[in-house]
Parts: structure tokens; sequence; C-alpha cells
């Protein structure tokens, strides 16, 4: 009869932030994290609002871990997280993270100041909080007077490279968990511009190359502007390789354009 009881799913341990509107765990981060007013520190203040709002129980922030005799549930964060679970292994372009969710504590945190955003986020979309839209028109934050968390260690980086939406705040990007590394995507180059002749190519390539020595930057756009008027070349068109595109009533561009990228 024991065993069957310690195995019931009510038995498992769980992370209890808030028990009947009142506060059973503290958010602990590094001083410096608060003085900067990054990313991080605005992520960790929508944590306590979120939660405040679900459920009425106001987390106290700690610029340290908790003192010695401290019975409420440390919520680490960053560095300090670092400290007690130790380091992620190396992603490509740093984008992973970490929610560990154990007796001893909660971790978030990542290999960079994104992904410890991206750590606080999981905690808040695990509760059923959602962004469909920026403003408080699109949030949804749900009720309950009791806040659990499963226990866990959760692992993750990004599955895409770079994530963005157009036409939304830093807030709504922020807690959709958007990012990454940046990809240029506006339209950049004139459709009639010729993409076949070699020293048409050559002299756009230097362009770019220069201006690259002069403003850096991590990635540029070779998208063509909104236009159905290309060029009619012969060096144009022999990239062609005959599909047609019924959306523009015209032999598809797209082997134009990747051979000119490449």
């Amino acid at each position: 009869v024991v065993w069957l009881c310690l195995c019931l799913p009510g038995f498992a341990w769980e992370a209890v932030l808030v028990k009947d509107s009142a506060p059973q765990a503290v958010l602990c981060v590094a001083p410096e994290v608060l003085t900067n007013k990054g990313p991080v520190a605005l992520a960790i203040l929508d944590l306590q609002r979120c939660l405040e709002k679900m459920s009425g129980a106001r987390l106290d922030i700690l610029t340290n871990a908790p003192a010695r005799g401290d019975r409420r549930l440390p919520i680490l964060i960053g560095d300090l997280a670092v400290e007690k679970f130790g380091r992620l292994d190396t992603s490509p372009f740093k984008q992973g993270w970490r929610m560990v969710s154990k007796k001893k504590g909660l971790g978030l945190y990542g290999e960079t100041d994104e992904g410890t955003v991206y750590a606080i986020y999981e905690v808040l979309d695990q509760l059923g909080c959602r962004w469909f839209m920026p403003s408080d028109l699109g949030e949804v934050i749900p009720e309950r007077k009791t806040i659990r968390l499963a226990s866990q260690d959760l692992r993750q980086v990004p599955a895409t490279t770079y994530r963005n939406v157009w036409y939304a705040d830093a807030d709504f990007q922020r807690r959709n968990r958007l990012g990454g590394f940046y990809l240029a995507c506006s339209h950049a180059i004139g459709g009639d511009v010729c993409r076949g002749d070699p020293a048409v190519r050559h002299s756009i390539a230097t362009n770019l190359i220069a201006g690259l020595k002069a403003h850096y930057s991590s990635s540029l756009s070779l998208s063509p502007a909104d236009t159905i008027s290309f060029c009619q070349c012969a060096q144009c068109k022999a990239l062609d390789t005959g599909d047609w595109d019924p959306s523009m009533n015209c032999m598809s561009l797209s082997d134009r354009m990747v051979s000119f990228a490449n």
C-alpha cells in the first residue's frame, strides 16, 4: 500500500512559488543585472509582475542568494544560477538556455543574457501566460491562487538562428523570445539590376565588401525590391530553369536569385 501511494502523481515533488496568494519563493539576481536595466532586468520585473497579477502575491527580489535560514524557495537567475547548477554547454550562436527546478531551488540562465531571458519566459509559458499582440490587449495571464512548477531540468536551443516579427515593440519581442543572430531581410537591390552579368556581380560584391569594412554588419540583404519588373537580358534568362510561376505569370526567378547570391 505504501508503494502504491508513493507512485501516485500527486506525490511528485513540485516547486511551490505561491500558496493561497502567499509568496513561497524569492527572486535572486546579481545587483549589476538590475542596475544596468537591460533585457534580463526587464524580464525579471515582468516575471514578478505576472506572478502577482496571476495570484495576488508579490515575490521579493534579492540582489544575492538568500540568507541562511530563509525558508523561501530561491529562484536563482543568471550568474547565481550558474554558481548553483553549473555552466551550459556551448551551442551555435550561444542561444542555449536552461530552466532547472529542484528542491534546492530554481535556476534560470543561458549562455548569454538573451538565453537567460528565454529561460525566464519559459516559466511564464509553462504557467499559461501568452502575448498574442503588443500592448495589454494581447496579454493573457491566467488566475491561480497557488502557483506550482513541476520538477524538471530543461535545456534548449532555439530551432532557428533568428526569430523576428515586424511591427512589434521590444516588450512583445522579448516576451515571445524573439531575437537571435540578426539576419538582414529588407528589400535591398532593384529588380531591373542584371544578376547574370559577371561584371555586375563583381561590382555589387566589391561595393558590399567596402561597406562592411566601413560599417560592419553581421549580415547583408540581397533581397530584390518589391517589383514585377526584372532584367530580361540573355544572361539573366539563362539562369532561369523554366519553372512557371503562376503567381507572377512568368518564369520562376528563384534560380537566378540563388545563383546571384551564391
